[in-house]
């Protein structure tokens, strides 16, 4: 998110939202279990194209029912059960 609203808004910009999601977000952790969650769901899906990063965020979408926000809803379109949240 920082590095696309330092391309699309600049410094300032990014800076100040980063600072308010310093503020507002609560970090989670993954640790060894998180990971072997994670190269069991990768190993699984041998045609997808998304990240880690991506996986990630699924995984804990998923662990705690929460919707997902982001910019780009392709690596996430297999995932039909998934809820998105965008702002209003």
């Amino acid at each position: 998110m920082y590095k696309w609203l330092l391309h699309r808004g600049g410094v300032n910009l990014a800076q100040t939202t980063f600072a308010v999601m310093v503020e507002s977000l609560y970090p989670i952790a993954i640790g060894e279990k998180e990971f072997n969650q994670l190269q069991e769901m990768i190993s699984h899906l041998p045609s997808w194209q998304g990240t880690l990063e991506d996986a990630t965020v699924l995984l804990l979408a998923q662990r705690y029912s929460s919707p997902i926000w982001t910019l780009n809803y392709r690596d996430f379109s297999r995932f039909k059960e998934l809820q998105f949240w965008t702002p209003d």
